[in-house]
């Protein structure tokens, strides 16, 4: 019998059985994420929302052979290492996931922020943490009559549009179990925008 070279996984591995594999992964990881989010959850504190979907990324390292396609920021000896980062979108009520989408490193979640924009839903309740902080894309989330919680960077100052003085928010949600208000951008910072 000849001698055959052993051929690389990316060679073994037929796009269906890839396609197949990603599959599982999803389901493994929406059911186990589903498990721990259903433990947790208060039902009567989601009953106003369509959906709640959480949004988030994670960083998985590669060999530096893939910097090309996916890099990273660079080494003390100028050397490019090379990862990517997994975005996604879950609903978490279901479980289900709603988007998988891979990038490089470089790509921040500031600059993933507008990716929910293609599957959220009028009544959606969104919830990311303070990287997809950009206050576009929360401009956008609303205009489609979408939910938000999201932490605020320090240096985001809230503006009440009706008094045009700044909001001091703790003192606000603690005297108010519901608060809804029209609030804009600083002058500089609204004009600076319009730049």
């Amino acid at each position: 019998m000849p001698f055959k070279a052993k051929s690389s996984p990316n060679k073994r591995c037929t796009s269906a059985v890839t396609l197949g594999a990603v599959r599982f992964v999803q389901h493994l990881l929406a059911g186990h994420l589903g498990r721990v989010g259903s433990q947790a959850r208060a039902p009567e504190l989601f009953q106003a929302f369509s959906r709640v979907l959480l949004q988030d990324s994670t960083t998985l390292p590669l060999c530096r052979a893939l910097a090309s396609a996916f890099p990273a920021s660079g080494n003390h000896s100028l050397r490019y290492s090379s990862a990517l980062k997994l975005h996604a979108i879950l609903e978490l009520l279901s479980p289900r996931w709603v988007c998988f989408q891979l990038s490089p490193f470089t790509r921040t979640d500031q600059a993933a922020a507008a990716d929910c924009l293609d599957w959220i839903q009028p009544g959606d309740l969104l919830l990311r943490d303070l990287g997809y902080a950009v206050i576009e894309g929360w401009q956008a989330l609303l205009k489609r009559g979408a939910y938000f919680v999201s932490r605020l960077r320090q240096d985001f100052v809230l503006w009440d549009a009706q008094t045009d003085q700044t909001l001091d928010l703790l003192r606000l949600l603690k005297s108010h179990s519901v608060l809804s208000l029209p609030l804009r951008l600083p002058p500089p910072l609204a004009a600076q925008r319009r730049r």
